[in-house]
């Protein structure tokens, strides 16, 4: 019986896999393409380091600001006490200045550097009068 047909092989000969046609092979190349260019700029955009800002702080402003305060609370205290007390509240200031510019660049995200050491940039954001508003309020 090798020379008779065999059904099921006939099913198998008359079920061939047509090739794909030109539009979809087309399609998915376009589609490969777009998701390749995609991830390559998604992994540049990861890749590429964030812009450093920078912000000033007038920190000798604010010192002068509070010595001249505490240079009329001394005048008016009498004898040591109110000296004393002028040097307490000094130490206090400089505690709490150092507390708000130590937090300070992680409010902003942004490096911070003295206004006095800025030779040029004047056009960087200035946190000295949110610096001593937040001294005023302890």
């Amino acid at each position: 019986m090798t020379g008779m047909p065999n059904p099921q092989d006939e099913a198998v000969r008359t079920v061939a896999v047509s090739p794909p046609s030109r539009t979809v092979v087309c399609l998915v190349a376009v589609l490969a393409s777009a998701l390749t260019s995609a991830g390559a700029l998604l992994a540049d955009h990861l890749a590429r380091p964030v812009p450093v800002r920078f912000a000033t702080l007038n920190v000798a402003q604010l010192f002068a600001e509070r010595q001249e305060e505490l240079m009329k609370l001394a005048a008016q205290g009498t004898g040591e006490g109110g000296t004393q007390k002028a040097v307490d509240l000094a130490r206090t200031f400089g505690k709490q200045l150092e507390v708000e510019a130590l937090a300070l660049p992680e409010a902003c995200r942004c490096i911070v550097l003295v206004r006095g050491a800025v030779v040029a940039g004047a056009d960087l954001p200035d946190y000295t009068d949110l610096v001593r508003e937040r001294l005023r309020q302890r």
